[in-house]
């Protein structure tokens, strides 16, 4: 099986794609530096980051093609007292901007999925 890319350049010289996988580690490490977020779904925090595989942070994110931009989706644990609405849009806002200021791919939407809260 193929791996999904997106065109994020081409030219009469050539292009460049990226992998699916690639935007959405962008995207889970945009969220977890976000105050509030305490880790994505699969237990990855900002402290784990250096320990786990580029594959698990990319699994607690999910990308999809819609047209001609995509949609993200994000599973997050919040730490106890975050106001989750506020976390949840800064979260939103802070992937569509990393994503489209470093691939120049356009965002429709991030989707943000709050499992649990951390207590302690």
């Amino acid at each position: 099986m193929e791996d999904k890319t997106f065109l994020v350049y081409e030219d009469e010289i050539g292009q460049a794609e990226v992998r699916d996988d690639m935007v959405a580690r962008i995207a889970a490490l945009a969220a977890l530096g976000v105050d509030g977020v305490d880790s994505l779904e699969n237990g990855i925090t900002l402290d784990k980051i250096s320990s786990v595989s580029w594959k698990k942070l990319a699994a607690g994110v999910d990308v999809i093609e819609n047209g001609n931009a995509i949609e993200v989706y994000i599973a997050m644990i919040v730490a106890m007292g975050t106001n989750i609405p506020e976390a949840c849009n800064s979260v939103q806002k802070k992937v569509k901007s990393e994503i489209e200021g470093m691939l120049g791919l356009k965002v429709n939407h991030v989707n943000i999925r709050v499992s649990s809260v951390k207590i302690g």
